[in-house]
């Protein structure tokens, strides 16, 4: 069964950033696991595009150039999808209230680069990327084109293609709605895919 490798517990996952270090601790510090495979030097560099706050919670840490980061958050790399699609650049940021409080509201986002944006995100509605969709999540119709939407039936994660990129914003409230959550994912998806396109890397095609 495919499942996330934690679930921001953020006393532990604190202790494992110290522990590890760099960029191979994003398994440690988020729910996503990037623990697939050896970094490589990304193609190029993703902007800082994530907005200041989600949810009323700051940035708690940013991952930095990490170009086997996976799509979404709500995602499982290990052992995930060998053939499928890589990345080729990424960056993710976590959003917490830096207590150990489990009832929180988090939020993760992530932006990737791939070689074909538009085949990037049609693989994941069909686990075509080299990590996966966690078991318990599903896909939202949104109507729309280029964007996707995932969901437990709590927590909420969307996804926005920008050329040959990719925003994805998850957002859960533990004491929230999940008509709340869904709002507020969508919403900062949009937001930093449009900061995004503002500042689109030459590099990335």
């Amino acid at each position: 069964m495919k499942t996330r490798t934690s679930y921001r517990l953020i006393g532990l996952a604190l202790a494992g950033t110290a522990a590890l270090g760099g960029g191979v601790a994003a398994a440690q510090t988020s729910h996503a696991d990037t623990s697939h495979a050896q970094a490589a030097t990304p193609a190029y560099n993703v902007p800082n595009v994530a907005p200041t706050k989600i949810a009323g919670q700051p940035i708690q840490w940013d991952s930095g150039q990490y170009d086997l980061m996976p799509a979404m958050s709500a995602m499982t790399c290990d052992p995930g999808n060998p053939g499928g699609l890589s990345p080729v650049a990424g960056r993710m940021w976590d959003y917490y209230d830096g207590s150990n409080d489990l009832d929180q509201n988090t939020a993760e986002v992530h932006v990737t680069g791939w070689k074909d944006g538009r085949a990037a995100l049609k693989a994941l509605s069909n686990n075509g990327t080299d990590c996966v969709l966690n078991d318990d999540w599903r896909e939202v119709n949104t109507g729309k084109a280029d964007h996707k939407l995932f969901t437990n039936g709590h927590d909420y994660e969307a996804v926005v293609r920008v050329r040959n990129m990719l925003v994805a914003t998850e957002v859960s409230l533990p004491n929230g709605t999940a008509a709340r959550a869904r709002q507020i994912a969508q919403t900062q998806a949009q937001g930093a895919a449009d900061k995004l396109a503002s500042h689109y890397p030459s590099a990335a095609g």
